[in-house]
């Protein structure tokens, strides 16, 4: 199995600082080095967060009708592959009717080699590359068409939804594949608005608070100094009114983190911004997934319709 590093290890600690001095914290230094794979995978098994775990299930249960849309040689790219477990089960079914190569992709090495292992026993062609989304461009260098490009484990609900699709719809070619899944907004079954506190309890439980610190507490901040804060917020987009995590660490004592050979002081009342995470309808997933240019082959729901799972592919244009 080989690993390639697009993202080299090297230019995290310069990056952080960078980013620390513009008071953003990105969420892929969430899932950096051992404690970040150790406090993810303690996070996804856990029954306090379920979001993964239920997404997992999604896909396991309707794996057998994604693969009928497949055969021959197939590249399946998943970014963002976590511990890859579902990639492991994704493949062990397409195995049965196509020959896949697979590239596990993830800003973490460690998180990589985990995916990796997990798919180790199976007689497939294994590649790691450690790198982002927006580095797409250069993945799609080691891939052939017909390919499978996948942003599972609600992914593709962490970047900016015009964002995401056109980053993706620019490196495919006609007809290939795009499969991802998403946590849907939730409402209420009293009057039928939006569950804006059911979504905060979600994201709020002590496993996923400590993994949002976590970046930082490794890093010299003690946790009495620092506090994490999450919000719901209205956005409008292409698809219409949607809504969005906010996430922001609030620096209670002046405190100093170290960024390997350096470090950046981060005085009292510094506010650290942070990713976010959407939650769609499916009507704006639909909506987008029409201006983007995808034509989706199927759509699939868990049973309580909180997840979506969608397998798409790029349309071909249509002759002026």
């Amino acid at each position: 199995m080989d690993k390639i590093e697009i993202l080299k290890a090297d230019d995290f600690d310069t990056r952080l600082k960078s980013s620390l001095e513009d008071r953003f914290l990105p969420d892929y230094f969430l899932y950096l080095g051992c404690s970040g794979v150790d406090n993810w995978l303690s996070l996804y098994r856990s029954s306090e967060f379920t979001i993964a775990a239920r997404l997992t299930s999604l896909l396991k249960g309707n794996i057998e009708k994604i693969s009928r849309h497949f055969s021959g040689e197939l590249d399946v790219v998943s970014i963002g592959v976590g511990g890859g477990e579902k990639e492991k089960s994704l493949l062990e079914e397409l195995t049965r009717c196509c020959q896949p190569r697979y590239f596990a992709v993830d800003a973490s090495s460690e998180m990589v080699d985990v995916a990796l292992e997990a798919v180790s026993k199976m007689k497939i062609e294994s590649t790691g590359i450690v790198a982002l989304l927006e580095d797409l461009y250069l993945i799609h260098d080691y891939w052939n068409s017909n390919v499978l490009v996948c942003l599972l484990g609600n992914t593709l609900c962490n970047y900016e939804p015009d964002e995401v699709f056109r980053t993706v719809h620019l490196e495919l070619e006609e007809n290939d594949y795009f499969m991802f899944d998403c946590s849907l907004l939730p409402f209420s079954e009293v009057d039928g608005t939006p569950d804006i506190q059911s979504v905060i309890d979600s994201y709020r439980t002590g496993l996923n608070v400590t993994f949002n610190l976590n970046p930082l507490l490794c890093r010299g901040l003690c946790e009495d100094d620092c506090e994490f804060h999450l919000d719901v917020v209205r956005v409008e987009d292409k698809g219409g009114t949607a809504y969005r995590t906010a996430k922001w660490i609030e620096i209670l004592k002046g405190s100093k983190v170290e960024c390997g050979c350096d470090s950046i002081e981060l005085p009292a009342g510094s506010i650290i911004n942070m990713g976010f995470t959407y939650k769609f309808t499916p009507e704006q997933v639909a909506r987008h997934l029409e201006v983007s240019g995808f034509e989706a082959l199927e759509i699939f729901f868990s049973p309580e319709k909180t997840e979506m799972m969608v397998l798409a592919r790029k349309v071909m244009e249509k002759e002026t």
